[in-house]
């Protein structure tokens, strides 16, 4: 059987989107499907990028964004820049020795030329259907001809809403799909007006294994001795900051940080007893498992607070309503678990810590976890993979 090929954003130097392919993988072992990620790198010649830009008008914001980024990381010292090469070696570190990747595929031509190695393709989570992706055309699969099965695991959009030129583009890539299944009520809600299909929830790919398979690839960690209280922030509110802080003055408990985790981070700096960089995935597992409280604006953060039952309050990255915010992500997550009042919204920041998690939140993450690899299973079933 030819196996099935999946596209995954595991180069992100994130450690939730390392984590989530390496998850979806393993699921996907655990079902008895031959599984191979891809590797692909986008063209990078001029035409190329003016036909993305083009298509993308926003990448220019994108691209002028990134360059205060870089202004700020140097007011910023060397340390930021360091911090984060170091953070993206181990990462990708783990990708290399964890994943089951493909030849190394560079441009449209070679990933084209692949196609006729896979039984099928799957498209994984992880907000690769954000409107910035719809260029490229990699993780809608628009390289991967109509006979040859398609199928989207816990797609996401990141996104509430999309504008009509975004609607049109995903209305087309949506109907090539076999099979689709949607990790947000948001993005199930887009996919039936865009197409009218009425699709399955599915849990991201981290919630399909249990705990047990996630301790067992935690690393020792440098853990502050007595306990501590961990920050991982991909936004950039000071507030959220400050709350971590109040709460390091009530419990005597130190702050861990892993700073400027989506970019160079002004209110990053100094406000962590410990700030932590090169972490590997599983080290990363550990502090997470180990925290006596986590602070997070994360998904896949919380998701692996709730999987490993660790306390935690998550903030909300952008104000509501906000152009291009991404809050949309927590609000399935949240209520399907039983976890709604662990949510700190815009401006309310007078909670004390949080207490333990419901005794029934283990129940909850099973239920969800069974009743999604159900849905992988007969979706690959019909693949016929």
């Amino acid at each position: 059987m030819k196996p099935l090929a999946v596209a995954s954003c595991w180069q992100v130097p994130n450690y939730g989107s390392v984590l989530q392919a390496y998850a979806t993988q393993a699921a996907l072992d655990s079902l008895g499907v031959p599984n191979e990620t891809l590797w692909y790198e986008p063209e990078r010649s001029l035409p190329e990028r003016l036909r993305r830009l083009r298509l993308d008008p926003a990448r220019v914001g994108r691209r002028l964004a990134r360059a205060a980024d870089s202004a700020r990381e140097a007011r910023l010292g060397h340390g930021a820049a360091a911090g984060r090469a170091a953070r993206a070696e181990a990462l990708g570190k783990f990708a290399r020795e964890y994943l089951r990747l493909s030849p190394r595929l560079c441009g449209r031509a070679a990933l084209e030329g692949a196609v006729p190695g896979y039984g099928a393709f799957l498209s994984g989570s992880d907000q690769l259907w954000h409107p910035a992706n719809y260029p490229d055309g990699f993780y809608t699969l628009d390289f991967v001809p109509e006979e040859v099965p398609k199928l989207a695991w816990a797609a996401s959009f990141g996104v509430g809403r999309l504008s009509v030129r975004q609607r049109r583009t995903a209305a087309r890539f949506l109907r090539r799909f076999d099979w689709i299944s949607a990790r947000e009520e948001s993005g199930r809600a887009l996919i039936g007006e865009l197409s009218g299909r009425e699709v399955p929830l599915a849990a991201d790919p981290v919630l399909l294994l249990p705990p047990g398979k996630w301790r067992v690839l935690e690393k020792p960690a440098p853990l502050p001795a007595g306990g501590y209280l961990l920050c991982y922030f991909l936004g950039r509110n000071p507030a959220h900051r400050e709350f971590a802080a109040r709460l390091r003055e009530a419990s005597g408990l130190p702050v861990a940080a892993l700073p400027h985790l989506d970019g160079a981070v002004s209110a990053d700096r100094g406000y962590a007893d410990t700030p932590l960089y090169g972490l590997s995935p599983g080290e990363f597992l550990s502090l997470v498992d180990g925290a006596a409280c986590v602070f997070t604006d994360s998904y896949h953060c919380t998701a692996f607070s709730a999987l490993l039952g660790t306390r935690f309050y998550l903030f909300d990255r952008f104000l509501s309503g906000a152009r291009g915010s991404t809050n949309t992500r927590l609000d399935t997550l949240l209520p399907l678990l039983g976890l709604e009042d662990r949510r700190i919204s815009s401006g309310a920041f007078a909670a004390g810590p949080p207490g333990p998690l419901p005794a029934g939140t283990p129940a909850r993450l099973e239920a969800l976890r069974e009743r999604s690899l159900e849905l992988l299973r007969g979706a690959l079933e019909g693949a016929g993979m």
